[in-house]
């Protein structure tokens, strides 16, 4: 199941529905970026896809590797967002052929939403 509305934040959702998600992205206070991840997505088509979602700059894709994406996605100033999802559909596959990717992207996205929020909280302190 899941919420009446997509939030900010680092959660997890199983079996999101696609319609769902597509009524939330006309939500106009939150920009949502949808990446499908395909059962033979390795690290490179993963993080190649994640950074076109996000258009990150051309520079990140000379390198594409975990310290760039790192970087571009606790940055993402060039995007004008006031609240920001990313949902990664067609995981569960990429889970189980490689573990180690999935963990560390992870690790990264968390790691990019405490730096937001600490961000959002500081910007909106008196």
């Amino acid at each position: 199941m899941w919420p009446a509305r997509l939030e900010e934040g680092f959660k997890f959702y199983r079996n999101l529905d696609p319609d769902f998600v597509r009524e939330q992205k006309a939500d106009a206070s939150l920009t949502t970026v949808v990446v499908e991840i395909g059962p033979a997505d390795g690290k490179i088509e993963i993080l190649n896809k994640i950074g076109r979602a996000l258009q990150f700059p051309e520079g990140y894709f000379q390198y594409m590797n975990w310290d760039s994406f790192h970087e571009a996605v606790r940055d993402l100033d060039w995007l004008k967002w006031q609240g920001l999802v990313i949902v990664l559909t067609g995981c569960n596959a990429a889970w189980r052929r490689d573990y180690a990717t999935m963990g560390t992207l992870l690790e990264i996205l968390n790691d990019a939403h405490r730096k937001w929020a600490a961000k959002i909280r500081h910007s909106f302190s008196p």
